[in-house]
């Protein structure tokens, strides 16, 4: 199955990544390690996590970290759009969904 990270979840990786290395170079590696494993999760069992829409987008959370990977699976192809901060207000995330997916 293909596996495509649109560029929007590349810029929300980027700025939660600049977030925590100012916090700790430690935290930043660690981040990026564990946004890595929830990729390489999602790519082995991609029906595995909930449905969070009803336009079908799916939540994976990151293992010790308030984040999460927001992505759809289509027909044959897995679309991560969105890496968010579990503690922003939900309406946040869900109007991610609503832009990014049809």
């Amino acid at each position: 199955m293909k596996f495509t990270i649109i560029t929007p979840a590349h810029v929300d990786a980027e700025e939660i990544f600049d977030w925590y290395l100012q916090q700790s170079p430690y935290a930043a590696s660690a981040f990026l390690a564990e946004l890595q494993n929830c990729y390489d999760r999602i790519a082995a069992f991609p029906n595995s996590w909930g449905i969070v829409s009803k336009k079908g987008a799916r939540r994976c959370i990151l293992n010790r970290f308030n984040n999460a990977v927001l992505y759809k699976v289509v027909r044959n192809e897995i679309i991560v759009f969105a890496v968010i901060d579990m503690r922003n207000d939900p309406v946040k995330w869900q109007d991610k969904i609503k832009k990014f997916i049809a």
